[in-house]
């Protein structure tokens, strides 16, 4: 009996007992859980402004329904701001790797570590790249189309007169 060796690192990290491994399945389930409860808060963050954004601009959803827009239109162009509002955000996050020298050192290391080289390798991988964009459109989907959905279901009439 080798005890369910050789681990991953996961497990190794894990172990309590040298002789009985961690419940992985369990150990993955509460990580998700972690990850989703700690990315829940800045989605509601987000939807949370949104929604006020969308009862500033009701009003003006009302005018553009007067004047023949459909509710489909209309969400699809506020979809589209945040679409470019999130992709704004996506290329100052690349911004931050052209100035990761002036980010990451400071004027105790300047001198005695020559100069800081962070690799494209270390900062950027597809897997994770393409998960993280998943996820913002998923949360740009939530955070703007609800709102917007809600706001696009009022009258003329109401919109007009904020209600």
């Amino acid at each position: 009996d080798i005890m369910e060796q050789p681990d991953e690192i996961v497990a190794h990290v894990n172990h309590v007992w040298a002789n009985i491994g961690p419940d992985l399945r369990m150990l993955y389930i509460q990580y998700l859980l972690a990850l989703l409860i700690v990315l829940l808060v800045p989605s509601l963050n987000l939807c949370g402004l949104s929604n006020s954004r969308m009862q500033q601009r009701i009003s003006e959803l009302g005018v553009r329904k007067a004047f023949g827009a459909t509710r489909g239109v209309l969400i699809r162009q506020i979809l589209n701001e945040n679409l470019v509002l999130t992709l704004i955000g996506g290329a100052v996050g690349l911004a931050v790797y052209g100035m990761r020298t002036w980010l990451f050192t400071n004027n105790q290391n300047i001198g005695t570590s020559g100069d800081f080289d962070l690799s494209m390798s270390v900062l950027f991988s597809p897997t994770v790249f393409c998960l993280a964009f998943l996820f913002c459109l998923v949360i740009n989907l939530l955070s703007a189309g609800l709102p917007t959905w809600l706001a696009a279901r009022h009258t003329i009439v109401d919109s007009l007169n904020d209600k």
